[in-house]
């Protein structure tokens, strides 16, 4: 849940007019690097290159994002195709960066790197980066109605 929260925060706020983009793609990314990229090692799971590597990360948020905007054209929706590769980018580098404050760590090329050595379940780092997702979150809608 942490990272879907501050995904969505942290792209509303840095893409306020493409709220609907940032929800979609703050937890699609989230949700295929965490559910396509672990593998099972006895009776827990782990994080593996294939998602966890800043390279393959970037280029599955970028990916994901031209495929949103693949859909938004087909359903005659606005969008940017642009805006929408650098949400995807965005949201894959969010969840690396609270990855790599954990001791699981993040992977560049095939080698593991932890910025911090936390628990991945400590609830106070949670708890924070949820709340500061939206905190971003509640911002930019604030801002957005202030503008207009």
């Amino acid at each position: 849940m942490t990272h879907y929260a501050f995904a969505i925060g942290l792209l509303a706020f840095l893409f306020p007019t493409y709220l609907f983009s940032a929800v979609v793609l703050g937890f699609a990314v989230s949700f295929l690097m965490d559910h396509a990229g672990h593998e099972r090692k006895g009776f827990g799971t782990r994080r593996t290159w294939v998602t966890h590597s800043i390279f393959t990360a970037s280029a599955l948020g970028i990916v994901l994002g031209i495929l949103l905007a693949f859909g938004f054209q087909y359903a005659n929706l606005p969008f940017s195709f642009v805006i929408f590769a650098l949400q995807g980018f965005v949201s894959a580098l969010s969840h690396l960066f609270l990855d790599a404050i954990t001791e699981g760590g993040i992977f560049i090329f095939t080698k593991r790197f932890a910025l911090a050595h936390f628990r991945y379940d400590n609830p106070f780092l949670n708890t924070g980066f949820a709340l500061l997702g939206i905190f971003l979150l509640t911002l930019s809608l604030y801002l957005q109605i202030k503008i207009f």
